[in-house]
């Protein structure tokens, strides 16, 4: 696949974080990490924006987050091209093929993207077209 285009808007974030993290509103400034279950996630930390909303914004931990698009996020255990993404326990995404809880249910918000390629092993980090819906 060609590199991960995506729009991004510049957030001030409550810590560092890196790229591929998972955020959501909150924290003490705009951005937080996202925790599982989230109904408010903005997107995914990017260092390669193809189109970047509010440049100027500067401060303490500044990240541009992908809004729209293709980017590159971790992926926790298996998915398949097309599975939907959500928030793992771990912090990282996983194929909601793969979780199983009795009390995880799909909310709007849960589904963070759509995997574009086969995620294999404990960790690996590949291409998602975000829809956070």
């Amino acid at each position: 696949m060609a590199s991960p285009m995506n729009i991004a808007q510049k957030f001030q974030a409550d810590a560092s974080y890196g790229p591929g993290t998972v955020v959501q509103i909150g924290g003490e400034f705009d951005v937080t990490s996202a925790q599982p279950q989230s109904t408010s996630i903005v997107g995914v930390v990017t260092s390669t924006p193809g189109i970047l909303l509010n440049p100027d914004l500067t401060g303490t931990n500044v990240v541009a987050v992908a809004i729209h698009g293709v980017v590159q996020c971790t992926v926790s255990g298996s998915a398949s091209k097309g599975d939907q993404l959500i928030i793992s326990p771990s912090g990282a995404l996983q194929s909601v093929a793969n979780y199983t809880s009795e009390f995880w249910v799909l909310n709007v918000g849960n589904v963070v993207g759509i995997a574009l390629e086969d995620a294999t092993g404990n960790e690996s980090i590949i291409d998602v077209q975000l829809g956070v819906c």
